[in-house]
């Protein structure tokens, strides 16, 4: 499967964990509001420059190399101003915001199997720090108590651990879960498809409490789950219609609340997971569609992104792109960046796309 366990890895590997810097100048938030993609800045900058993820709807934070020293920046994207916001000699991994923007999770690498995830308040300021024995990660952030966080480290030959952390108390709690790939679905419940017995890619959605370890079924088969604070997803292969994967969306009662079809592509290990994103504020999913099912080694067309609003259950066209990248979605729901590096921009109103690094 295509977007499996190595692609989830990649959480683009550019280029922090010691000194946090305050601004030197408050960061004015502008009195305009009605910006368009036109107003935009690209940063004009060298190969090894990311965009780590979004600071807030006005801002974005850029991570960078410059000699020794590794910087993640606070980029204004329309004045096209930047301030520094943390910088370390340890090698960025990436940077990734909790659901509500309140602290950052900066992970770093000190050694070829040893990383450290620190976690960052608004101001850039050290909270917390953990350092694992591994050669990568996998961490999901609980949407409903941002003071957790479950982590997987993986060594070399990919087997692996899972941890609970604590961001207020300092807690890392070794979980006995035998699959690696968990999500919060509560604030002390984590799931995960148990694949045990997997057959097409799909297993049983699994949920379970990591204070008691007991365990319910959530779904009996699925290829993919995900999840903001008010919706559960599943995705299935639909055996009604060949080549094909439902979208089921659950509340949190486990009522199935709404459903869409989607054409997916196929590789030599089974169906692959189109990639997708939230705005968790306004509850709409988007993900690409494909113009037909095949082997996506044959499928040379374009892919469709849109947005499935799960309050009216109206599916929306956003663009037509070449290739389907990772989205992550600004906090107001207005743009996302595209791809593992952020080099694209897309007004999810409008469809407009642009080069955001140059």
């Amino acid at each position: 499967m295509r977007k499996n366990v190595f692609v989830l890895l990649l959480i683009f590997v550019v280029l922090t964990g010691c000194q946090a810097h305050p601004p030197n100048s408050k960061i004015r938030e502008g009195t305009k509001e009605n910006h368009t993609i036109d107003d935009i800045k690209s940063l004009h900058t060298q190969d090894s420059t990311a965009i780590g993820d979004w600071y807030d709807k006005h801002h974005v934070l850029v991570i960078d190399k410059k000699d020794n020293e590794y910087e993640v920046n606070r980029y204004d994207l329309y004045s096209g101003k930047s301030s520094s916001f943390f910088k370390t000699s340890n090698q960025v991994m990436s940077i990734k915001r909790s659901p509500d923007s309140k602290m950052f999770l900066l992970q770093t690498s000190l050694s070829e199997e040893k990383i450290e995830l620190s976690f960052l308040n608004r101001k850039g300021e050290l909270q917390k720090r953990f350092s694992f024995p591994a050669y990568e990660v996998e961490y999901n952030w609980n949407s409903f108590d941002e003071n957790r966080i479950v982590v997987t480290t993986f060594s070399k030959d990919w087997s692996f651990d899972v941890y609970a952390l604590n961001i207020e108390t300092g807690e890392k709690k070794h979980l006995s879960t035998d699959q690696p790939f968990v999500q919060w679905v509560s604030k002390t419940n984590i799931a995960y498809l148990d694949n045990k017995d997997l057959m097409n890619n799909e297993a049983p959605l699994v949920k379970e409490d990591i204070e008691t370890s007991k365990k319910n079924a959530l779904s009996k088969k699925g290829l993919m789950f995900s999840n903001d604070q008010k919706y559960l997803l599943v995705l299935r292969y639909d055996q009604d219609q060949e080549g094909y994967g439902s979208y089921t969306f659950y509340d949190m009662k486990n009522q199935k609340v709404r459903e869409f079809q989607v054409p997916l592509l196929s590789d030599y290990s089974g169906w692959s997971v189109p990639y997708y994103g939230w705005d968790a504020h306004q509850h709409v999913f988007y993900t690409y569609k494909p113009k037909y099912s095949t082997n996506e080694a044959s499928y040379n067309e374009e892919f469709t992104l849109v947005g499935f609003s799960l309050e009216t259950g109206q599916e929306n066209k956003i663009a037509s792109l070449k290739e389907e990248k990772p989205i992550r979605v600004s906090p107001d729901g207005k743009y996302a960046l595209l791809g593992l590096s952020g080099k694209k921009i897309v007004d999810l109103k409008t469809g407009e796309t642009k080069s955001l690094i140059k």
